[in-house]
């Protein structure tokens, strides 16, 4: 298991999250979908029917615990998908699983060969363009809350073009919004998961003294984007 994720694995039991799942234009009841393994296969139950699960549409996550941020798309080979990782909680990552997104586990053992701790992490990315260079509507909305040095609060969103700098911020306290989708990629089917909402605490520039301040900002934000 990366270092990255086992310094981190105890920062997951503070993560919460929501699932808003999918519903039926026409009918509006919940749409779904048979759960899938690991390895992707259906999952029967005992009578060896499919097992259903609810297909996701939306996903929320609150102090979500966010590593190897690539928002600048750059990679080996110089360019690459805007995204990072989150390791979510065992219910949250097995749901998904079953969802059939590509969802890794990791594990660590002691030097018997036993389990000590294991993780399931997910990638986001946010579609700003399409494979042909063209702005998509699925672009993400994402604010970075600050404070000056007097303690005031300040606050900016981040475009395409500045969003980079989140590689370099220590993310703090966060909520993140992201969408499930189902796309056919060479005769197969595949659901990645995109960037919709985000707002987060820059760690590096937050006095101890501004903590009601943003608990207030990040209530309204959470209630702008789900809407109660």
């Amino acid at each position: 298991m990366y270092k990255t994720i086992l310094n981190k694995l105890e920062l997951v039991s503070k993560s919460t999250f929501e699932v808003k799942p999918s519903v039926d234009k026409t009918t509006g009841d919940v749409v779904m979908i048979q759960a899938k393994d690991i390895d992707g296969s259906i999952i029967k139950d005992n009578a060896g029917n499919p097992v259903l699960i609810k297909k996701p549409f939306k996903i929320l996550i609150k102090d979500a615990v966010i590593i190897f941020c690539n928002m600048s798309g750059l990679d080996e080979y110089g360019s690459g998908a805007r995204s990072f990782q989150v390791i979510v909680p065992d219910e949250l990552g097995i749901y998904l699983m079953n969802a059939g997104v590509a969802v890794r586990y990791h594990q660590e053992f002691d030097e018997a060969g036993n389990e000590i701790a294991h993780a399931y992490t997910i990638k986001i990315t946010s579609k700003y363009r399409n494979m042909k260079g063209e702005e998509t509507t699925l672009a993400p909305h994402i604010t970075i809350a600050s404070t000056t040095q007097d303690g005031n609060h300040v606050e900016a969103t981040l475009s395409e073009d500045t969003v980079s700098q989140m590689d370099d911020i220590q993310i703090a306290e966060n909520i993140i919004e992201f969408s499930y989708h189902d796309i056919e990629v060479r005769k197969k089917v595949r659901h990645p998961l995109y960037l919709r909402n985000m707002w987060f605490v820059d760690g590096g520039a937050k006095p101890q003294k501004a903590n009601a301040a943003f608990e207030e900002v990040r209530q309204q934000w959470l209630s702008n984007v789900t809407g109660e």
